[in-house]
């Protein structure tokens, strides 16, 4: 994690939001909320951003339902979103580190509530 901290990659993910192409918004949002604690101050300024972000996929939760189908993309998409919303605004348990520690121990994330096939 610290490569990626150190490469500037905290700096440059809020960005991809912006891409049009919702599966690479997809990518970006699990990047993030696998980084989250790593990259928490410059991450947490993207919470607006990523409250109407979710909003997008709720509308288009709604067009895309046909009334069975409970687990569509874009559903997935909004549980993704407020993963990582959640992973930005929940304090880290008392055994997650945070860059500046000086320990190397794991790091716990939000990314294990994302099915596989999301990632």
């Amino acid at each position: 994690m610290g490569a990626l901290v150190s490469g500037g990659w905290c700096g440059r993910l809020p960005g991809l939001l912006q891409l049009s192409d919702h599966e690479s918004r997809e990518h970006v949002m699990v990047a993030m909320t696998t980084m989250a604690r790593s990259c928490l101050a410059t991450f947490q300024p993207e919470i607006k951003a990523l409250e109407a972000l979710k909003e997008e996929y709720v509308k288009l939760a709604e067009a895309e339902a046909d009334g069975d189908d409970d687990d569509s993309y874009f559903m997935t998409l909004v549980t993704q979103t407020q993963n990582l919303i959640n992973a930005l605004t929940e304090p880290p348990s008392k055994d997650e580190k945070t860059v500046g520690d000086d320990s190397h121990s794991s790091f716990k994330t939000e990314a294990s509530n994302v099915k596989k096939e999301e990632l």
